[in-house]
């Protein structure tokens, strides 16, 4: 598993010396310009505009890797708000974010502000911890009865 400071690292400018007009390489894209089909349910694949911009394969795949988590995020914190029953109002109160930052984040529009993107990151890791544990805690249980 990745750390936050790794995933921070992969929406870095590519070139390193960030222009007056464009800081990085994400500015003139938005997460659902990635993606065949619907955000975020549908194949990576990267615009053309965006693939010209590297030198190699290896930098473009790099840099699809941070598409990936970041859908792969989306996508399990709609299963998050669904197991729950919560809507993106009361997932933004319950967050502390803007409600209008987390509805651009799940609907692909642009690359969130950091703090939404880490509250919503956070939430889907921390469910995941917490089911892991539950399922520990069970399977000791089962095994405790044997």
């Amino acid at each position: 598993m990745r750390t936050l400071s790794t995933r921070a690292a992969m929406v870095r400018s590519v070139s390193g010396v960030p222009s007056e007009s464009r800081v990085s390489v994400w500015d003139d894209f938005a997460p659902r310009d990635f993606v065949v089909g619907k955000w975020p349910y549908g194949k990576v694949r990267p615009p053309p505009k965006f693939a010209r911009q590297f030198g190699s394969s290896e930098e473009l795949a790099f840099q699809m890797e941070g598409i990936r988590e970041l859908q792969r995020v989306v996508r399990e914190f709609y299963d998050y708000m669904d197991n729950r029953k919560w809507t993106q109002r009361v997932a933004a109160r319950k967050l502390h974010v803007n409600r209008n930052a987390l509805s651009r984040l799940l609907r692909g529009v642009v690359f969130s502000d950091t703090t939404t993107l880490i509250a919503v990151w956070g939430a889907v890791e921390g469910a995941a911890r917490d089911a892991a544990a539950a399922k520990q805690a069970a399977q000791e249980a089962a095994a405790a009865k044997r």
